[in-house]
């Protein structure tokens, strides 16, 4: 595992940019960028930057920082430290440092190496579900004619998390292979259902779009992990936000039905009228959070 690989990934995969994780991180960008392209910066800095992304680690003991779950992996397996230090090709000193957590992380992953080789990033919980299907689930037909009904438009303009087999009605949709993070979206309407590994990344292109005014209007409907910085920063105080009261069935990527999904939804709105929203709400029973009744504390 390299750890740089491991921050670049996360922060691609929550849509944020390399200034707004420095920003977040309380370090300048270029550290950042030396952390993710060369794994250079010390374990201080790795421990602020992994704190931003709420990113967690599987193969050791304990929740703290990594730098001190290997020591207590090294008392554990009642190694002295001279002893790791020489199987890590680190000096005793170096890990000394690293312990208390003021070494460099290239230490960190040598160590790492050798008492933990099976550390990882672990996956996001809401990606865990239905047997290992975590990205690929298609809007269910019911959810889609509510949402059609809503809107009043039909086909729509865009679905840039398109898939040949959903029942969503579009005149133009990009699929895995267009990716649509990468293209414009000029569109009156679009509806964005998108996999779960990359809600953060459509949710930034999305809000990007729409403040570009390529894109007027569009529907997105996300799971529920409103901790997401992207969440908070992105939409609150843009969209009007519904928080749905149910949970929602998919469909998989042969168009049959999964089980419910085991956590909630929200139907995020940019764009859009009065009219439209009550719609919404009239077909999916929800909490609203307004887009102008934002008020932040921390």
């Amino acid at each position: 595992m390299r750890i740089g690989d491991v921050v670049r990934d996360a922060r691609k995969s929550q849509g944020m940019t390399l200034s707004e994780l420095a920003s977040r991180s309380s370090c300048s960008v270029s550290s950042l960028f030396e952390l993710e392209t060369n794994g250079l910066g010390t374990v201080a800095l790795l421990k602020r930057v992994v704190k931003a992304l709420d990113l967690k680690f599987v193969g050791l003991p304990g929740h703290g920082p990594v730098f001190e779950r290997l020591r207590l992996r090294r008392e554990y397996l009642g190694l002295a430290k001279s002893e790791v230090a020489a199987k890590a090709g680190v000096s005793p000193d170096a890990l000394a440092c690293l312990e208390r957590g003021e070494a460099r992380i290239a230490t960190m992953e040598r160590v790492a190496k050798r008492l933990a080789p099976k550390l990882r990033p672990r996956a996001p919980e809401i990606s865990r579900y239905g047997g290992g299907v975590r990205n690929e689930r298609l809007t269910d037909h019911g959810v889609w004619e509510r949402i059609e009904k809503a809107i009043g438009v039909s086909p729509i303009d865009l679905d840039p998390c398109g898939h040949v087999l959903s029942p969503v009605r579009a005149k133009r949709r990009y699929s895995v292979e267009d990716d649509g993070l990468k293209q414009q979206w000029v569109a009156d309407w679009a509806y964005v259902n998108p996999p779960y590994a990359f809600t953060a990344a459509f949710i930034t292109k999305a809000v990007a779009e729409w403040q570009a005014d390529r894109l007027k209007n569009a529907i997105l409907l996300l799971p529920s992990n409103t901790q997401l910085a992207v969440f908070h920063d992105k939409l609150v105080g843009n969209a009007d936000i519904l928080l749905l009261r149910s949970r929602l069935q998919f469909l998989d990527e042969t168009g049959q039905r999964l089980g419910k999904i085991p956590f909630g939804h929200y139907i995020a709105m940019l764009g859009g009228s009065g009219e439209i929203l009550d719609r919404l709400m009239a077909g999916f029973p929800s909490v609203h959070l307004p887009k102008d009744a934002r008020r932040t504390s921390g």
